[in-house]
């Protein structure tokens, strides 16, 4: 029992989409016995990076998955107004992730101008369809199968654009037991299984469980490589955002590490 629960924390790079869920296009709170019903997202609003016009689809789409978890914080109806002032109070920190992807994507298909390979992409579709099950679906239904395919073909060449900068990374045999095992004490840090029990449940000469913590480390490096690329590339880079009852400004949009974070988790 305790393997089938814990192997699947294990095994963080195993989603095609990098665990990206399908964002609702509306959604409900539990209030007091009643529902009521989150209000549409605050608009218009356009991002351009470098003179480039971010697909409004694609802003649209980050930006709702973002309303919805932001308005799902108040607690009343009565205190929606209030959010929907501060939802766009610090659009630097906010946008910092699609900016990252942008870039990734432009990055991307600079180095390989070449139609990707439909094979490749197919494989990737799906295995997305396969883990997101129902939800792809749904998502299909409410945006249509083009704009699936070209969602999955930008996820598609992000994750390329990672793996990239991994590229011929190795690891030695200390390096991958110490990964394994700090993940083990976060895990045992939790209090339900000691470390002893990870120990023999999780072991690292299991093949499985080396490649999960291989790929651990290798998405630690790429995600530390991007770090890096990005406080080079963000400073020269224009990024403009408009959004309602506001001038379009500049924004100075910093590295959110993914490094850090996923180290913390």
């Amino acid at each position: 029992m305790v393997r089938r629960i814990l192997i699947p924390a294990l095994l963080l790079l195993a989603a095609a989409c990098s665990g990206e869920a399908p964002a609702p296009s509306a959604a409900t709170v539990e209030d007091a016995g009643e529902l009521w019903k989150i209000p549409p997202l605050p608009r218009p609003v356009s991002l351009r990076i470098d003179g480039e016009q971010v697909d409004e689809f694609v802003l649209h789409e980050f930006l709702q998955d973002e309303w919805t978890q932001h308005a799902l914080q108040a607690e009343d109806p009565e205190d929606l107004p209030a959010w929907q002032q501060s939802f766009y109070a610090q659009p630097e920190s906010l946008l910092a992730p699609l900016v990252r992807d942008w870039l990734l994507l432009r990055e991307h298909r600079e180095r390989f101008p070449a139609a990707i390979d439909p094979g490749a992409l197919q494989a990737f579709a799906a295995q997305f369809r396969a883990q997101a099950g129902a939800a792809a679906k749904q998502l299909e239904a409410r945006i249509g199968a083009e704009a699936l395919q070209a969602h999955l073909e930008r996820q598609f060449r992000v994750q390329q654009m990672v793996r990239e900068f991994a590229a011929g990374v190795s690891f030695g045999e200390d390096e991958i037991r110490a990964a394994w095992e700090e993940r083990l004490q976060r895990q045992a840090a939790d209090g339900e299984f000691s470390i002893e029990e990870l120990r023999a449940e999780l072991p690292l000469e299991d093949p499985q469980i080396r490649a999960a913590v291989e790929s651990e480390l290798l998405k630690h490096e790429a995600e530390t490589a991007i770090d890096a690329w990005l406080g080079d590339l963000l400073p020269v880079t224009v990024v403009e955002f408009s959004r309602p009852g506001a001038k379009p400004r500049v924004l100075d949009v910093p590295v959110q590490s993914r490094a850090a974070r996923d180290r913390q988790e």
